[in-house]
């Protein structure tokens, strides 16, 4: 009888430590999944390269780039053009008419027709056509279906669409809700500022 009772105790210890160590790798399972889906799909880290978005953001702040959310117009966002990574200010989407006056950009939405003046508390310089094809733009560009139009806050010092032409949205990398900078240089003022 004894030693039934100690064989039907083990058996229920092994049945514990088995459903233990099965919660234990399904929940590791989980992390790990969860860990390659944040990396690979989901988030991606850059690092701020120049002044072309001062004083929004400053070289060497790092960013959180959301590659699966929804973009808007005035949201900054991470791009590949030619090889490289560039951080703008999204201003105009497929359809959209963008057109600068008196140094201040205006823009009319696909399918509106007015343009309202953009309100750029964020921009620092003036806003100017650049070398990329000026008779083309003229006044107004309407930027085409499928690709947008981006540029950096420190507008006199951005190399951004007004040099290499609108981009296609085939060439998107995500938006940029909030960034982080490295604490020794800024002592915590910057982190997580929302842009």
């Amino acid at each position: 009888m004894k030693f039934r009772d100690n064989l039907n105790m083990l058996s229920e210890k092994d049945a514990k430590n088995q459903i233990t160590n099965a919660v234990f790798t399904i929940v590791l399972l989980f992390l790990c999944v969860a860990l390659l889906w944040t990396k690979y799909v989901w988030l991606l880290c850059v690092e701020v390269d120049g002044p072309s978005m001062n004083d929004t953001l400053k070289t060497g702040d790092l960013l959180l780039a959301d590659r699966v959310g929804k973009v808007n117009r005035g949201d900054v966002i991470v791009f590949e053009h030619d090889g490289k990574m560039y951080i703008k200010r999204l201003i105009a989407l497929g359809g959209d008419t963008i057109k600068v006056k008196n140094n201040r950009v205006y823009l009319k939405k696909k399918g509106e027709s007015e343009f309202l003046l953009l309100e750029e508390d964020y921009a620092k310089g003036l806003t100017r056509w650049n070398a990329f094809d000026h008779r083309a733009y003229k006044e107004e560009y309407t930027v085409s279906e499928g690709y947008f139009f981006a540029l950096g806050d420190n507008r006199g010092n951005s190399h951004d669409c007004r040099d290499f032409g609108e981009v296609s949205f085939a060439c998107y990398v995500g938006r940029v809700p909030q960034h982080i900078i490295d604490i020794k240089d800024s002592y915590w003022k910057r982190f997580f500022k929302y842009l």
